[in-house]
């Protein structure tokens, strides 16, 4: 998700008119001049509102999506007879299909208190480090009381559809691979297995900052490795006879 620039230019918010592109001769809210060298801040701010309002649209529409919803079965009465669908309070339709998802609310809070969690761990160790003394012996959650934030509709919608995305990329590798094996009619565990250690290596390598793979230089062609010769041993002293 894009991030609000607007908290981090709070000067420019204040100053300059807000969402609008870089004009000739444009005034700010004092009704001073604003020059020119400020055009990229007022650009950014107008490009990230943007993008920010063509964001909340999409997911404004994403329970829509058949990705997430499911056919109501209509229910019938004792003679057998279909009773009619129930009418929306607000928009008089019928309500002919119910939200369908993949991940509950329980699970994202789950997944959000454990990566909190790791990043409190490492927290604590860095400022083990520093020689900074946290309060309650240095833990940063709460064991009593962890964290578990709370997730908008549109945000619980990304993850799932990420999470969907991700599963489905596996499933499309096992797949290939089942195909070039040709030793089974169906995906195995084995072969998901190895799916999605190639899918988690892909992205690993995708969005990593080191490199995946590191090649050791060898001997450039020509040239003669110099072969240390072993130094003869000293001669003793001879002895001199009795």
């Amino acid at each position: 998700m894009v991030a609000d620039t607007h908290d981090e230019l709070p000067e420019a918010k204040a100053k300059f008119p807000a969402f609008r592109r870089y004009e000739k001769e444009m005034k700010d809210r004092e009704g001073n001049t604003i020059l020119i060298d400020k055009k990229s801040s007022m650009n950014h701010l107008h490009a990230s509102w943007l993008v920010k309002k063509e964001y909340n649209k999409l997911w404004s529409k994403a329970d829509e999506c058949p990705l997430y919803r499911q056919k109501i079965e209509q229910q019938e009465d004792d003679k057998g007879n279909k009773l009619p669908y129930k009418r929306s309070k607000t928009t008089k339709k019928l309500i002919t299909t119910r939200g369908n998802r993949a991940l509950s609310g329980h699970t994202l809070k789950t997944l959000a208190s454990g990566a909190a969690a790791t990043i409190g761990a490492q927290l604590k160790q860095d400022a083990k480090m520093l020689r900074i003394d946290l309060p309650e012996g240095g833990e940063v959650e709460d064991a009593k009381q962890p964290m578990q934030p709370s997730f908008t509709l549109a945000a619980s919608y990304a993850i799932e559809a990420a999470f969907v995305a991700y599963v489905q990329e596996i499933f499309r590798v096992a797949v290939d691979i089942k195909k070039a094996a040709g030793k089974h009619q169906k995906v195995t565990a084995r072969v998901c297995q190895s799916a999605a250690n190639i899918v988690n290596k892909r992205l690993a390598t995708a969005t990593g900052f080191v490199a995946p793979a590191i090649r050791r230089r060898g001997v450039p062609e020509g040239a003669i490795k110099k072969k240390k010769l072993a130094k003869p041993a000293a001669a003793g002293k001879e002895m001199a006879s009795p």
